[in-house]
């Protein structure tokens, strides 16, 4: 699959460096083994084995790959995610000559994913998994040459609890500056009314069951909104076959799959008003990190309702065009909803101020740096 924090970064190496780069990524029987693409090539032949560190074979694995990229001519080795550090790790031991960073994109530590599993077992398994890889995180984090990260927030707590030297570097994911004007795709899709105020949830969903009955009623009473889930997760699939088994939300209620190409999200995104941002603040990766789908809404020029986040409000206080509520208090929701559609062209149009100020352009000047001084260390 794309990742396009990776596909920005790797632009701007090219550009500002004429660097040699190559992709090394988790095997995928739906996508090809090897692939050119845009100047650099990706290989996709690393086993899955990788994100499962108490399986039988994975050190036999991590040990033999590392060998084979440690004898390779590397000068930086960039790896994205935890997954990839414990790789990378062991190749900066076999070969300290490599350059090594740690691309943290999410907060491990603030994200314990295992609490979703369903059943008591699996519950206790993750969390068996969750706790050695954050063994593993603080250990092969001490061989990074540079922490690269999303905010300020998450910077702060990967300094402490990696116990590293110097403060990570902060990349903010904004999107590249783009030129998608108000359209009318969503209407023409699904043959929406002209009148009708049109909610869009893009991405993964972290509504509980319970507050998304509490959602759809709010949709269900207000007869001039609509609401657009885009997503391709199981999530999102689940809900989708549970709501157009309900009749009463045949006209209020839509689906989309999520775009394959990135490119194409902004114009769906753009016919729509209003942008829902709704995320579990009693994680911590959420609550100090930065969803992407804050800055695709607000480049969009959507007017966003959000769940309190440090980085939305953060934002919000320059730009205006968020309205939050509490994430277990759906009555504010609906205050958020009303307010939100009272002001609706204004919040929408300072929306769309982020997307000179907020852009990849501006914030990809700190990747250029970060290597330039790596390389001349």
């Amino acid at each position: 699959m794309s990742d396009t924090r990776v596909e920005k970064e790797i632009e701007v190496l090219i550009k500002n460096f004429n660097a040699h780069i190559k992709v090394i990524a988790i095997s995928n029987p739906n996508e090809l083994k090897k692939e050119n693409k845009n100047g650099y090539t990706i290989e996709r032949i690393i086993n899955d084995i990788v994100k499962s560190p108490l399986k039988k074979g994975y050190k036999q694995y991590v040990s033999e790959f590392s060998k084979m990229l440690a004898n390779e001519k590397v000068e930086i080795l960039h790896c994205h995610d935890y997954h990839m550090l414990f790789i990378g790790s062991e190749v900066k031991r076999l070969n300290p000559n490599i350059k090594l960073i740690y691309d943290s994109h999410e907060y491990l530590k603030g994200w314990p994913l295992y609490l979703t599993n369903k059943g008591i077992f699996n519950k206790i398994k993750g969390y068996i998994v969750w706790t050695r890889e954050l063994t593993l995180e603080k250990k092969a984090a001490q061989n990074a040459d540079l922490v690269i990260t999303v905010t300020d927030g998450i910077a702060d707590r990967l300094k402490m609890n990696l116990r590293l030297n110097t403060q990570p570097i902060v990349l903010n994911n904004f999107p590249l500056l783009i030129n998608c004007k108000e359209g009318d795709l969503l209407r023409k899709n699904f043959n929406i009314a002209k009148g009708k105020t049109i909610l869009i949830h893009s991405g993964s969903i972290y509504y509980s069951d319970k507050q998304l009955a509490q959602l759809l009623d709010i949709i269900k009473r207000y007869n001039d909104t609509v609401l657009v889930f885009i997503g391709n997760r199981p999530r999102f699939h689940e809900i989708r076959i549970a709501v157009e088994k309900d009749i009463q939300f045949n006209k209020n209620v839509f689906f989309l799959p999520y775009p394959s190409d990135y490119a194409s999200l902004f114009p769906i995104l753009c016919s729509g008003d209003i942008g829902l941002l709704h995320i579990r603040n009693n994680w911590q990766a959420h609550k100090l990190g930065s969803a992407n789908k804050l800055m695709e809404y607000s480049h969009a020029g959507l007017a966003i309702i959000s769940t309190h986040q440090t980085t939305a409000e953060k934002i919000n206080e320059y730009f205006h065009h968020c309205t939050f509520y509490d994430e277990s208090n759906f009555k504010e929701f609906e205050m958020a909803l009303i307010h939100t559609m009272n002001n609706l062209a204004s919040f929408k149009n300072k929306a769309l101020q982020t997307r000179e100020k907020l852009s990849w352009g501006s914030e990809s000047i700190k990747l250029v740096h970060a290597y330039n001084n790596l390389l001349n260390a």
